[in-house]
């Protein structure tokens, strides 16, 4: 008999903290593809709603203009040359941004959702469970 050591084998703990590489893996195809989803929509929309002659407003379809000081950069003038030929990129641009708000809100929820059904329990085994009384309200 040890008089340190117990002979009964102890499991491993996974350390806390540590995500699964599954949950992982979907964030990170979250963050590529929202953005990449959200963008098609609002180039959906927008064309959309041009044809269909709804009041947007005509500051989202003006192209897009650099300061003459970035002109000078040679690296940026193939870029801001697509730039200044793009006819509704600020439209689409900012729809897209208010359709990643509304998808990564509705991912959210699912997530939450999700995480609640399959998640660990709220208590371990080690947490005190909750009071089961109320208390009386304060009079003065």
């Amino acid at each position: 008999m040890a008089k340190y050591k117990s002979y009964r084998k102890e499991v491993p703990r996974r350390p806390r903290g540590v995500v699964h590489p599954i949950w992982r893996g979907f964030g990170c195809l979250l963050i590529v593809i929202l953005p990449l989803l959200s963008y098609v929509i609002a180039v959906e929309v927008v064309n959309y709603g041009l044809q269909a002659g709804w009041p947007l407003p005509r500051e989202l379809f003006v192209p897009i203009r650099a300061p003459r000081l970035l002109w000078r950069v040679s690296v940026l003038v193939p870029v801001l040359s697509w730039l200044s030929q793009q006819r509704n990129l600020v439209a689409y641009l900012s729809v897209a941004l208010l359709v990643l708000v509304f998808l990564g809100g509705i991912f959210s929820l699912l997530y939450a959702l999700l995480y609640r059904f399959i998640g660990p329990p709220r208590y371990g085994p080690l947490d005190v469970p909750p009071p089961k009384h109320k208390p009386k309200p304060y009079k003065r």
